[in-house]
């Protein structure tokens, strides 16, 4: 690097490496070592009738040649902000597609909902995982869900039945769909739910 340098200030380099010196001066660190090389040589005189390269005259030099050198324009304000947020808007992506794909590799190994119809002339009755229970009337179905690990356990109901929930630890809650756009959410309760012909009749007898 000393001899490059020495070939620069004495304007004998090549295009080439003139163009790599100034892309090294320009670097802010390399100041240092530059500013290393003239207390050394202030140090250790060279030796007489030796050459030695006249480091502060060199530095010099290299400040005049490199003082009008343009300097890099800075990005624009909105450039900058806008990298920002794309670089934010890519890692909100990446994780809501993580989230999304660990969800649909547990609910693939999940096992499918089960499904309990009453007869035309009997009821019957369902206990469910967490000691509540389902009471279904005649010509009923219901559909529990296979996932009861978490907050939210839910149930469907189509036709009549008697839901007596037990009670949920805190934060649980079980949910009774009744219909496609009517859900029922309760604690400790005892509930009437009849659904026939699209319509929807939900009676709270004790909770």
């Amino acid at each position: 690097m000393e001899e490059l340098l020495v070939k620069y200030v004495r304007n004998e380099c090549s295009p080439e490496e003139e163009q790599w010196v100034i892309g090294w001066l320009q670097n802010p660190d390399n100041e240092s070592r530059l500013r290393g090389l003239m207390r050394k040589q202030w140090s250790n005189p060279s030796v007489s009738g030796v050459e030695s390269p006249d480091w502060q005259q060199m530095w010099m030099g290299i400040a005049r040649q490199t003082k009008d050198l343009p300097m890099e324009p800075e990005p624009p304000l909105y450039r900058t902000v806008w990298r920002q947020i794309a670089r934010i808007a890519i890692w909100i992506g990446c994780i809501i597609a993580f989230g999304l794909g660990i969800r649909f590799l547990r609910e693939a190994q999940l096992p499918a909902d089960v499904i309990y119809q009453s007869g035309a002339d009997q009821s019957m009755r369902v206990e469910l995982t967490d000691h509540s229970s389902v009471i279904l009337n005649k010509n009923s179905t219901l559909t529990v869900s296979s996932d009861w690990s978490g907050p939210n356990r839910s149930i469907w109901l189509d036709g009549e039945a008697v839901v007596v929930v037990a009670e949920q630890p805190i934060g649980f809650r079980l949910l009774i769909h009744t219909a496609d756009h009517v859900v029922t959410e309760a604690q400790k309760a005892r509930i009437f739910v009849a659904r026939k012909d699209k319509k929807v009749r939900v009676v709270v007898e004790q909770g």
